[in-house]
């Protein structure tokens, strides 16, 4: 695809979202998660249960992707399996967690859900270590991307990256993808000790590469990019096609939208 044109050239510092947005990255995300959840003797979640899952940080994801898991495993079993659990779905089972109305926003909840929610910290170190060693698997730019981000350095302008995504996974990526020239900034949670939609990060960029508001786009595939933007009082633009939801994305109405065609 071909992603020039789209955008004002009035814009002079571009902060790009990851997953989803320059990433395709599903397939290394399900499998990592995967990975945690057979450890745990529980039973794997689909990359749609995954896409689902992701954007607002890993614990969060894992938040999510454990409930899921453990719905499906409880609906496979009979009482009298559940009855003879000790393992790590009997914990899941006893924090009450399963019977929360929408696990896509339980994270929002956790203080109802203490066991829940300190198994979910045990097993984040894990879940990030197996992250790191699988995240250049299958990952790679969506196709059209790293034309469009060498075209917008020809033009002059500034790249940087404000992810959810560990910084260390990131910079992995990034570098296996021979990228590491392209960006002046990768920020991550680990540097500003935040997530997106909080707009630090935004701020921070804009900071360090002495580029004001109203040269700054923030550009990402879902609804919480958009909102990061808002709140850093900078354009969004919103890429479809990506890991978030398109009318999501649309709903909360970005000022540039681009339909990510094949």
């Amino acid at each position: 695809m071909d992603y020039d044109g789209y955008i004002p050239d009035r814009f002079m510092l571009y902060i790009f979202d990851l997953d989803g947005t320059l990433l395709d990255s599903l397939a290394d995300l399900t499998l990592s998660v995967n990975i945690l959840l057979r450890r745990c003797e529980l039973p794997p979640v689909g990359s749609e249960t995954v896409r689902r899952c992701v954007g607002t940080g890993a614990r969060n994801l894992l938040f999510r992707a454990f409930i899921f898991s453990a719905k499906q495993a409880v609906a496979e079993m009979s009482s009298d399996d559940l009855y003879r659990l000790d393992n790590c779905l009997s914990e899941i089972i006893w924090s009450d967690v399963l019977d929360d109305p929408d696990p896509l926003t339980a994270n929002e909840r956790a203080d109802r859900y203490p066991l829940f929610d300190t198994l979910i910290t045990q097993m984040l170190p894990g879940y990030q270590t197996i992250y790191l060693q699988h995240c250049t698997d299958n990952t790679s730019f969506y196709p059209g991307i790293r034309s469009w981000l060498d075209t917008l350095l020809t033009r002059g302008k500034t790249l940087a990256v404000l992810s959810n995504k560990p910084d260390a996974a990131a910079k992995k990526i990034i570098s296996a993808l021979k990228a590491d020239g392209l960006f002046s900034v990768i920020m991550g949670p680990d540097r500003i000790q935040t997530l997106k939609p909080d707009p630090a990060g935004i701020f921070s960029i804009m900071t360090e590469t002495e580029i004001p508001a109203d040269k700054t786009l923030m550009i990402g595939d879902s609804a919480i990019d958009i909102a990061t933007g808002k709140n850093a009082g900078v354009a969004a633009c919103g890429i479809t096609g990506g890991l978030g939801s398109e009318a999501e994305l649309t709903g909360v109405n970005p000022d540039i939208v681009i339909r990510r065609r094949e």
